[in-house]
């Protein structure tokens, strides 16, 4: 037994459970201002692809350390546990997506000279304390847990979201190439199909093997952390869209 009165059945059915309210908060955000901003064809696509960019830096290049950093699990651990190294394979693969925000700067001619003090005034000012806030809000989840199962959470929790983020940008990055020939990849289709393939668990590298989290039993304090770490992750997101949003005059 597992726990006192809690059948191994029961047990599968809290990460069932987790699961399905994932997808269910995933639908709810499917209308975000942000999202209809990506969608919005009367907004020219470089814009919509760049007015909100730099702003956004900071959590793009954290995600970067909260993937390498926080994420994963130190290589001993991982070497016996096949939890934790579907965890580290999935945060390998995610915490190098930040080459192609680079390439994208390049391509959409954002790769320009400018004072370094003022680069670092502008990416630590008020104005970007949310997409900071965010970044370290994953890292303090990521790091209050060693759990390979509450880990798991973290990453499906923003798998969610993220899949929906780069779906609808992706559309802006296709449009974007049809008028200029330039291709993105961060804001294109590369990152959207890798997206795609975290969630479909196809055994890929780089994917997480779903079926060992999804068969896997949760005691009911497992399943009060794992809800509580949803809350968190989303919160978190749903803020850092909020904001977004605002910067480009859509709340």
């Amino acid at each position: 037994m597992l726990f006192r009165s809690v059948t191994r059945t029961q047990a599968r059915e809290e990460m069932e459970a987790i699961l399905a309210h994932l997808k269910t908060r995933g639908v709810a955000a499917e209308k975000h201002p942000i999202l209809e901003y990506f969608r919005d064809t009367s907004v020219p696509a470089e814009e919509r692809l760049t007015k909100w960019l730099f702003h956004a830096t900071q959590f793009i290049l954290g995600f970067r350390d909260f993937c390498n950093l926080c994420l994963r699990f130190p290589a001993e651990e991982a070497e016996n546990c096949p939890l934790k190294k579907s965890i580290n394979e999935h945060a390998d693969e995610d915490g190098n997506h930040w080459k192609w925000f680079y390439e994208d700067l390049k391509v959409l001619g954002l790769n320009k000279n400018y004072e370094f003090t003022d680069i670092l005034s502008k990416m630590w000012s008020e104005e970007t304390e949310i997409q900071r806030l965010g970044a370290y809000t994953l890292i303090a989840v990521a790091m209050g847990t060693n759990d390979p199962m509450m880990r798991y959470v973290i990453a499906e929790s923003i798998e969610v979201f993220g899949n929906m983020f780069f779906e609808a940008i992706s559309h802006v990055g296709k449009e974007y190439e049809a008028l200029t020939g330039k291709s993105c990849k961060y804001l294109g289709h590369t990152h959207f199909e890798q997206e795609q393939g975290h969630l479909a668990g196809q055994g890929d590298q780089g994917e997480i093997e779903h079926s060992l989290f999804e068969k896997a039993s949760l005691t009911p304090e497992q399943s009060a952390q794992a809800m509580e770490i949803t809350r968190k992750v989303e919160a978190s997101l749903i803020l850092r869209w909020d904001d977004m949003a605002k910067v480009c005059g859509r709340m």
